[in-house]
């Protein structure tokens, strides 16, 4: 849909203009994965405020940019955060 077009196009001009990319992803890493797997990337990739799982971080840590992880004070809730901060 048109936030997926968002998305695909804030990645290629990232790419295109060596800059970072910040993403913020609620609910939908399946469908950010598909898009970061399938896209030019920029050289580095920011999951702000990262709520995922540990398969999810592990698919991220493939893909060929440098990536860095933030998870937002509210992250403690989510009883998964402690596993993947633990994995990465």
């Amino acid at each position: 849909g048109e936030q997926r077009e968002a998305f695909v196009t804030q990645l290629r001009l990232a790419a295109e203009l060596q800059r970072p990319a910040i993403i913020h992803c609620v609910r939908a890493y399946g469908a950010m994965l598909d898009v970061l797997s399938n896209e030019p990337l920029p050289p580095t990739l920011v999951m702000h405020a990262y709520g995922g799982s540990v398969e999810i971080a592990r698919s991220l840590l493939r893909l060929p940019s440098r990536l860095y992880f933030g998870f937002a004070g509210s992250s403690a809730r989510v009883k998964r955060v402690p596993d993947v901060v633990a994995f990465l």
